[in-house]
């Protein structure tokens, strides 16, 4: 008996089994892709305080003794993290006494504390250098998005591709045992019609003992 895939339970049934896997799978995705950034974000963001903190708290009696080669110095293995792009310090009149990496056009960029809101693809971070309460000077740092951004897209990429492949393995599953469960229900309506119609001699052979003989 032919049916149209309009109407065909096996076609119905696949489909109606891998929508709901993608819609979960699509949901799972986007919830993880929400988590995956967010810790990515606190990351950085702790990253950035803890060098500021670290900074702001060192460099005060270089400033106060005017050691700039020292300070220089020492802040030339700090400089080589790899996601900062700019450090600068500021004497107390505002001007740079060290400063590495590629400084910002504009002087200077309005301080940030999220991440994931930032638009340029660089995180500015300030803090004020102080010594027994006197202002000394001010630092500026500068951290890039990119390690960042390419981490979220990586997680991103292997979460679709996961996704992908567990949608593929449904489909195969389904169509499986959609295709052997129509398959028999399929013979047993035939057999059903036969009968109705007088044909008393039809035979269904018996399939394995299950509750459809699939």
């Amino acid at each position: 008996m032919l049916v149209s895939p309009a109407r065909s339970l096996r076609v119905r049934l696949i489909v109606g089994v891998v929508l709901i896997e993608i819609v979960m799978l699509s949901l799972l995705v986007w919830s993880n892709l929400g988590v995956i950034r967010q810790a990515h974000g606190d990351r950085l963001r702790d990253s950035a305080r803890s060098i500021l903190e670290q900074i702001t708290r060192t460099t005060g009696s270089y400033l106060v003794e005017v050691d700039y080669a020292a300070l220089d110095e020492y802040l030339r293995n700090i400089a080589k993290n790899d996601e900062l792009t700019y450090l600068v310090v500021l004497g107390r009149d505002q001007r740079p006494v060290v400063s590495f990496g590629t400084l910002p056009e504009q002087r200077w960029p309005k301080t940030e504390s999220d991440p994931l809101a930032v638009t340029d693809g660089t995180l500015d971070v300030a803090g004020d250098i102080r010594i027994g309460g006197q202002l000394m000077g001010q630092v500026k740092l500068g951290f890039s998005l990119k390690r960042m951004e390419q981490s979220i897209e990586a997680a991103k990429l292997r979460s679709i591709v996961i996704a992908g492949t567990e949608i593929i393995l449904t489909v195969i599953v389904t169509v499986f045992f959609g295709v052997r469960l129509t398959r028999r229900m399929g013979q047993l309506a035939n057999a059903a019609q036969r009968v109705g119609a007088g044909d008393y001699s039809v035979k269904v052979e018996t399939g394995t003992p299950d509750e459809v003989g699939v």
